[in-house]
């Protein structure tokens, strides 16, 4: 993040046992999918990684499409 403004930010922290995902009805060619789906637990163990602590985004780095 850049700028000069102080920001917040909150944690919010789930352990899911199925994978995350987008609902379909929300994917069309205007709003592509981002990401494919997930594995939770697995995102957190890939970020323990050495690619994923260098990663500019863990999450891009991990599940990006």
């Amino acid at each position: 993040m850049e700028g000069d403004k102080t920001r917040y930010t909150l944690g919010l922290f789930s352990f899911l046992t199925d994978l995350v995902s987008i609902p379909e009805e929300l994917v069309d060619d205007k709003h592509p999918l981002m990401y494919k789906p997930f594995d939770n637990i697995a995102l957190i163990n890939f970020y323990t990684t050495k690619e994923g602590r260098e990663a500019n985004s863990t999450l891009k780095a991990y599940c990006g499409i």
